[in-house]
């Protein structure tokens, strides 16, 4: 069977003008395109089976050897089927594969490395969700004519049966439990079966559930993803009648879920995975996230082990947590909004409910011991013996006597001129975080009569500090409208302060120190880890991005815990501090804004829910990732030391792929640039060169052993790494806003960045030589720079016109640009600082990669336009030569061969979330659209 859907393919012939009368006309040729090989693509599905999990890699199945569930093991896959997989179930030795329009596969995997195609059923419909019982497969589709719930006989794989067809114009998924088969069908509601009889289902009941998405049953409950409207629970003990028990509706959209032990697992629309305590069902209560920065599709669980699709970036093998760890939440009177604990007792700054004592000994049964009403709304706190001194907001700081924690007295209190928001203490002298009024130092040695000892201004408006030694670290701009950022002031002579140091910029929220490193919370973007080391200078060594709101961060030892607003608690592994990572995370259930730590447990406060009390111990965290070739922006071949693809594949980093059968394409390994994006790659075995397009930098990687690459080397970069071109021991680099940048890699364990140049535009695409080096700097046009001293490149000429260079190959003293929507430009650059524009081809994509082979230009034309060819014999006149439409997005170009060879050229086309595809193109002989007879 072919397994390749038949693709447009447009053929032009390369005609000759008329011969003269009487003579014969020049030879012509035509040029054939045929489908070869493809991998790569979203992962949207997931099924495990014993020891084997069965992934869905765009359009085909991977088998993984899951015995070491740490290490998952490629060990087989399946040809292409025609489109995408949606959904896997297993029926015995057969898989069966729901593959969008091109209805349902059978695939036999009774030997897991080598998955063999059965047979398959085109439903008419587009196939989402897929379920089996038995010897039959029950299908969801969706579409407007053929879309709907349908069950089909597989007892003859190679003949798959249609038993019956009820119509659901909106069927996303299917579950199956007692004779009964449960639809979510999006807006038309869920709808329950009765498939005893497979030809003649009956419909029990409907359920108006708005948005229904998955399903999951658990005994005789029914859990139903309604996408943006959150989770309900139904009790279908009657089928005919269910009914509605429980919701959860976070705000954060359900969109699959599946359900074990008294736990439900699901995705939501912020690229999350959440776990939800359903022991009370009537309250489905959070207990765990993960924020996985990408979105999550297909679940599959084992004990404590969560499998999940997650489309362009492949696998995630999940650690659930401890499902009855220690999540308690004490409400208070206000929103909770600060804290810090001491003795046992946890003081929290509790908005307009004042000042609230708890006592948190046995955490199990945290009570109230005390609490104080205070003018203000209470946001910050620190303590100081049995002194508490609370931020207040406009009514400033209150001095508070806690040495009786039941009876908590107000001593005295100090208006600062702006809105008191954090504050901290040393020796005698308070210091008051005061939005625009800046630093307030307050001498408190009488708590009854404070007093202000000195102001210092702060940009952006002051509203947290922390204390080291003399110096005072003060955050402020707690939103991006007024961002200020991380101020270091010297407080040697308090009468006296003044400015040590700043890295200002940004939404800082707040700042925790340890050794010479502070972490920074910064509102909408993450952590930022600095070195203060030398406090006039600080320097960013690495980020982090968050899914919430950072508003405070907390370290203990190799691990930050950062309250994240609506990303609940966060935890993240900064033992590399240039890497801080994402490892798990805690739910809360009010907004996350502080957060303290009492040995193995996380105090929050958690707005308007109160104070949260977490067991940390094993948050919900990533076991493993497995990237695969989810979207390939990018191709580059080579043959030795064996023949291998390398891929780009943003978030999938580098891979790799077996060539020698273009046909039977293997995947051999990958090696990520975490938590970079790979856009970009050049090779020259045994070394692969990757640009990060998400941070600026350069990877290179070692594949002589393609199963394994390893990385020699990594060089920082500045701007935006978007596109490499390596000559000999010099690579050029498009440095995005940075321009033009040489980089020596003579030893690609010590890469070198030795020169640079600047000209108008974004730097987006490079090609060098020897001597010459052409920048296509978008808006700002074609570059030309002298690279004869490497280490001073030196402007020759620009050429721009109205549309953006995106990409420039140069042969001879010919430059072709790749110019987006306005297609393709060839310029003649025999007169290097007079550059002529000699054609202009408008292509019907959007153009962006390039290949030349003999006369042919090979052009990655985007969504719409494919792959293009142009004969360019006459560089003056450019001419169709022939297309392909690429089912992706096609942004890059390789090609390996002469279509005038008898085995033609190999076109490897770097088709986005199609991933890649592989072309045959020949050049075969074609008759004249005219034939002129000699006069008789």
């Amino acid at each position: 069977m072919t397994r390749f859907r038949s693709f447009l393919i447009f053929v032009c012939l390369l005609t000759a003008a008329p011969a003269a009368r009487g003579q014969a006309p020049a030879p012509l040729t035509r040029l054939t395109l045929d489908p070869v090989g493809q991998l790569g693509g979203p992962s949207l599905a997931i099924a495990l089976a014993g020891d084997f999990a069965y992934l869905g890699v765009g359009r085909q199945v991977w088998v993984l050897d899951m015995r070491q569930p740490a290490a998952p093991v490629v060990i087989g896959q399946s040809e292409p089927l025609p489109a995408v997989i949606q959904d896997l179930a297993l029926a015995g030795s057969l898989l069966a594969v729901a593959a969008g329009d091109s209805g349902l596969h059978l695939l036999d995997v009774s030997t897991p490395a080598a998955p063999i195609w059965r047979g398959g059923l085109d439903t008419n419909g587009r196939s989402l969700g897929v379920a089996t019982a038995g010897p039959f497969v029950y299908l969801a589709e969706s579409g407007p004519f053929f879309g709907g719930f349908k069950i089909i006989e597989i007892s003859r794989p190679d003949a798959p049966r249609l038993l019956s067809a009820w119509r659901l114009p909106e069927a996303r998924q299917v579950s199956l439990a007692n004779g009964r088969a449960f639809v979510a069908a999006a807006d038309s509601g869920l709808h329950i079966f009765d498939v005893q009889d497979p030809v003649a289902p009956r419909r029990l009941a409907v359920v108006p559930l708005a948005g229904a998405q998955d399903i999951a049953l658990a005994g005789d409950l029914a859990f139903v993803a309604l996408g943006a409207a959150g989770l309900s629970v139904l009790a279908v003990d009657n089928p005919a009648a269910p009914r509605f028990i429980g919701h959860f509706d976070d705000g954060n959209g359900v969109y699959a879920i599946a359900v074990m032990n008294q736990r439900a697992f699901l995705t939501d629309s912020f690229d999350g995975f959440r776990v939800l305590d359903i022991s009370d069902p009537s309250r489905p209560t959070p207990r765990g996230a993960f924020a996985a920065g990408t979105p999550l599709y297909g679940l599959a669980l084992t004990d404590g082990l969560a499998f999940v699709a997650a489309g362009r970036n492949g696998l995630l093998i999940l650690d659930t947590g401890d499902p009855f760890a220690l999540n308690l939440t004490l409400a208070t009177p206000g929103p909770a909004l600060d804290l810090t604990v001491a003795n046992d007792l946890a003081y929290v700054a509790d908005g307009a409910g004042g000042l609230q004592i708890v006592n948190v000994h046995d955490p199990t049964f945290p009570f109230t011991v005390g609490g104080l009403t205070l003018p203000g709304v209470a946001s910050g706190i620190v303590l100081t013996d049995a002194l508490a001194l609370l931020a207040a907001g406009d009514s400033g700081l209150h001095l508070v006597d806690v040495h009786d924690p039941a009876n908590p007295t107000l001593l005295g209190s100090f208006d600062t001129p702006g809105r008191a928001d954090g504050v901290t203490i040393s020796g005698t002298l308070a210091l008051v975080a005061d939005w625009i009024g800046g630093l307030q130092l307050v001498d408190v040695s009488d708590p009854a009569r404070p007093w202000r000892v000195a102001n210092q201004p702060i940009r952006g408006g002051a509203n947290r500090v922390v204390m080291a030694g003399a110096l005072a670290f003060v955050t402020a701009g707690d939103n991006e409208e007024f961002p200020g950022g991380l101020q270091i002031i010297d407080l040697s002579d308090p009468g006296h302060p003044a400015v040590a140091g700043e890295y200002l910029g940004v939404a800082a929220t707040d700042v925790a120190l340890q050794g010479s490193l502070a972490y920074l919370t910064v509102a909408d973007r993450g952590l930022f880890v600095l070195d203060v080391g030398n406090p006039a200078a600080p320097r960013l060594l690495g980020a982090l991005a968050t899914p919430g709101r950072a508003n405070s961060v907390r370290v203990q030892g190799s691990l930050a815990y950062i309250a994240d607003g609506r990303g609940g608690l966060q935890v993240a592994d900064v033992s590399n501090p240039a890497a801080p990572i994402l490892i798990g995370a805690f739910a809360t259930d009010g907004s996350a804004w502080r957060v303290q730590l009492l040995g193995d447990l996380a105090l929050v406060a958690a707005d308007s829910a109160g104070l949260q009390l977490l067991d940390v111990r094993r948050p919900v965290s990533l076991r493993h990732a497995l990237p695969t070739p989810g979207v390939v922006w990018q191709t580059a071949v080579a043959q030795a030391p064996a023949p291998a693809i390398y891929l780009a594949a943003e978030a999938g980093g580098l891979q790799v792929v077996d060539a020698h059968d273009p046909a039977r394409l293997t995947w051999r390994g990958a090696h990520t640039i975490s938590p970079g994006w790979a856009a970009f790659v050049a090779a020259a075995a045994p070394l692969a060169f990757v640009a990060d397009t998400r941070f600026g930098g350069l990877t290179i990687f070692d594949v002589g052993d393609a199963a394994a690459p390893r990385r020699l080397s990594a060089l920082d970069l500045p701007g935006s790494t978007r596109a490499l071109h390596l000559a000999g021991d010099l690579l050029g680099v498009a440095g995005g806003s940075s321009g033009l940048q040489i980089v020596d890699v003579s030893d690609p364990a010590a890469p070198a960045l030795i020169g640079a140049g600047q000209a108008p535009g974004w730097a987006n695409g490079v090609w060098i030589t020897g001597t010459l080096a052409l920048v296509a700097a978008g808006s700002g046009g074609l570059h030309l720079f002298d690279i004869t001293a490497p280490t001073q490149p030196l402007l020759l000429s620009s050429s721009s016109d109205a549309a953006p260079a995106l990409s420039v190959l140069l042969h001879g003293s010919l430059a072709y640009v790749a110019r987006g929507a306005a297609g393709l430009a060839i310029l003649d650059l025999s007169d290097q600082a007079h550059p002529q524009r000699l054609a202009a081809f408008d292509t019907p994509g959007w153009a962006s990669g390039l290949a030349l082979v003999d006369d042919l230009l090979f052009v990655a034309d985007g969504y719409y336009g494919g792959l293009q060819i142009l004969d360019v014999r006459d560089p003056r006149q450019p001419t169709a030569a022939g297309a392909f439409a690429t089912p992706g997005q096609a942004s890059g170009i390789t090609v390996r061969g002469r279509p005038a060879d008898a085995a033609g050229a190999l076109a490897y086309v770097a088709d986005g979330e199609a991933g890649l595809l592989v072309l045959r193109v020949r050049e075969t002989p074609a008759l004249p659209d005219r034939l002129y007879l000699p006069r008789l």
